[in-house]
């Protein structure tokens, strides 16, 4: 019984791997350089949740166990206060883009919170991101 539940485990782990990262391509140019490989990763896994279909954000949830296995890091204890200090960080960035009309100073995210009896995350991003993330239909890149 326990291998079938290792195994759905396993293909889930594979099937949130692959989630394609849609970003507008002007995002991309702005702002990666500014970026910790650590914050690169939570900001990744981030918009790995937002769907294609989507036209507007939520709170997107994940556990940090969770978020630790897809980026294939060690999860330990010392992984929470090291995760609550990088999405601090990345909350606290901001970057100029230029969207042809005028030049809008963006932070990534509105707000995140972590749930002390599962650590489980909860984030929303920023509604200024919306035209840079959801609904793209030119000058984007898709990773995975």
């Amino acid at each position: 019984m326990k291998k079938k539940l290792d195994s759905k485990k396993a293909i889930k782990l594979i099937d949130d791997r692959n989630n394609p990262i849609v970003k507008a391509n002007a995002l991309i140019q702005k702002s990666r350089y500014d970026l910790t490989v650590q914050e690169q990763k939570i900001l990744l896994y981030l918009i790995s949740k937002i769907m294609p279909d989507d036209v507007k954000f939520k709170e997107y949830e994940f556990s940090i166990k969770e978020f630790c296995e897809i980026c294939d890091i060690s999860y330990v204890g010392s992984n929470y206060l090291y995760i609550q200090d990088t999405i601090k960080k990345l909350r606290d960035k901001s970057f100029w883009i230029d969207n042809g009309i005028s030049e809008i100073l963006l932070s990534w995210i509105q707000s995140a919170e972590i749930e002390k009896n599962n650590s489980t995350l909860k984030i929303e991003i920023s509604e200024k991101m919306k035209p840079y993330l959801l609904e793209l239909k030119e000058k984007f890149t898709v990773d995975f």
